[in-house]
Formats: C-alpha cells, structure tokens, sequence
C-alpha cells in the first residue's frame, strides 16, 4: 500500500513468504541437564526468523511530484544461526529463570539514505531474566529484565547498540476463578517506548469462556512499540 510522508512517498509491500520446500527446513538441537537443582539446557537452532527483514528501495520521483523520493519496502524472511543456553531454579515458593541467544546476524534498519537496501547487519546478543512468584496463594506473577546487544553496532543503524527493557505480568481470580484480570507490561529503559495489555477472562464453562482486552502502544516511532503508536 501507499503512504508518504513530508518528504517522501512510501510503499510498503506485503512480506515475501518463503516457498514450501524441503529447501526451507527448519534444524535445531537441544540438550538439558539438571545441575545442583538448576535445570540448565544448550542449543542450536537454523531457522528462519519470526520478523521479515525490511529491505528498503529509494527512488527518484519525477519531475513536478509532490514529494521528490518514493521509498519502497520489501519485506523478505531471512535464515540466520541461533546459539542459546537457559537455566531456571525453584528457591521456597518463587522460580528464577534466564535465558541467553546469539545470533550470528541480525538485520537492523539503516538511517543512511545512500544504503542500497536500507539494512545493516550485526552478531547481538539477546539476554533475559526472570522471576515468577504467587502472592496471597492467588496472585500470580511474573517479573523480566531483557537486553539486546548489537556488537558491530554503526552511527547509522536505527537501534542503539544496548536496548534494555523490562516486562511485569499480574493475574488473578475471583469467584473460583469465574472472573480473571490479567495485565501485562513491557517498558524499555533507554526510551520512553511501552505496551500495556490489560485483559479480563470470563470462564463461564468448560467449554466456554468470554474475553475481553486491549493492546495499547506508545512511544517514539524508532521504538520497538512506539512504531505501533497510532494502532492501539
């Protein structure tokens, strides 16, 4: 679809899926081990990525446009290698949990308008750290602290080279669990840049259950949710 901004026109393309082939199989390998209480695992994963990279064509408008560039995106799937290891740890009542990926590349988005494909790449580093505890016998909960780590990082490239941020997730039940609120947040440090995703469950049955919720973004249009910030 089209769209512009003051400067330039945009098209944004729909992503370019993968063909169903022998060709783009999927391989991991996963091996655990429990050491000392702590139940720790290594693995390997080829696959493809969840996100499509956004390549990025610029081209010039001819003379008398409204705007003097149009600016083409081209969404594509990539393959990269993924190396990761987790541990998790139940101390009394409370579950401590972490979680490390490295990826051999990663695609970031460029500011440099003369890029050819609007892409840099990069190894990073993807950590978190968890904690998951049930107040009062009934509050469930769950408290992240995660960071990416772009190693090669560039002047061009849109992310910064340390993006931190932390997640706290509140569910409860009342009437033996009839009604169930629920709330999720995801916030990041370095920038004003948020989801909150509140949401309420009605079990009415077994088979049968009503919800209702709502995703609400906000923050600055280079952030990971302030790019969504007019789509709540």
């Amino acid at each position: 679809r089209s769209l512009y901004t003051q400067n330039a026109d945009i098209i944004l393309n729909d992503p370019e899926e993968p063909a169903n082939s022998p060709d783009n199989s999927e391989a991991g390998l996963r091996v655990s081990k429990l050491v000392n209480g702590w139940d720790t695992s290594v693995f390997y994963l080829y696959d493809m990525y969840n996100f499509p990279v956004n390549y990025r064509t610029v081209s010039l408008n001819p003379a008398g446009s409204a705007h003097p560039v149009t600016i083409a995106y081209h969404p594509r799937y990539e393959r990269m290698h993924r190396f990761g290891a987790t541990f998790s740890k139940s101390v009394y009542d409370a579950v401590f949990k972490g979680e490390f990926i490295y990826n051999d590349k990663m695609f970031f988005m460029s500011s440099d308008i003369t890029d050819l494909d609007g892409i840099e790449k990069s190894p990073s580093l993807d950590w978190l750290l968890g904690l998951d505890y049930t107040f009062f016998t009934s509050l469930e909960t769950n408290f992240q602290l995660m960071q990416t780590i772009i190693f090669d990082h560039k002047p061009e490239i849109i992310q910064k080279p340390y993006t931190t941020s932390f997640s706290i997730w509140l569910k409860t039940g009342f009437f033996d669990n009839f009604i169930e609120p629920e709330f999720f947040l995801v916030a990041g440090f370095n920038q004003a840049d948020y989801m909150i995703r509140p949401k309420i469950t009605c079990n009415y049955s077994d088979s049968l259950k009503f919800i209702l919720g709502a995703d609400l973004f906000y923050g600055e249009v280079d952030g990971s949710f302030g790019l969504f910030d007019t789509s709540d």
